[in-house]
């Protein structure tokens, strides 16, 4: 019979794995396995780069679904989000009123969306959570 390995292992990907999560997960397992960075094998084979990778910045998205399916008629809230947030920003796209609305199995990009950054993980994940309460898409 073989011995089996135990690992825990965390990959970033994972939106909740900010400092806190990471240092309770080593209480849990100080050997566990948690990925930091995805480095591709043409960074790798080509060497040298512009930029380095930076952690000044957190990193979000949120999707906004309407309200129904139909066609996008309305928003709500979008001159608030650039007043209170436009310098955290990084993109947006609000379909034109008129647009069909595209069913859930289309993807996050297909309808509403906002990408954000912010220096604080928690404060943009408290950021995002304000954005999906107030920013609203209306179909019929």
């Amino acid at each position: 019979m073989r011995d089996s390995i135990a690992m825990f292992a965390v990959a970033p990907m994972m939106d909740w794995t900010d400092t806190h999560c990471r240092y309770f997960m080593r209480l849990l397992s100080p050997s566990a396995l948690l990925y930091t960075e995805m480095v591709t094998a043409a960074a790798i084979v080509h060497g040298e780069v512009q930029q380095r990778l930076s952690r000044r910045y957190s990193a979000g998205m949120i999707s906004l679904r309407p309200s129904e399916d139909g066609q996008i008629f309305a928003y709500e809230g979008v001159e608030w989000l650039q007043d209170r947030y436009g310098e955290w920003i990084i993109d947006s796209h609000f379909p034109h009123p008129g647009t069909p609305t595209q069913p859930v199995d289309a993807g996050f990009m297909a309808n509403a969306w906002v990408r954000l950054r912010h220096p604080d993980y928690d404060g943009l994940r408290g950021i995002m959570d304000e954005i999906g309460q107030t920013v609203k898409v209306y179909a019929r």
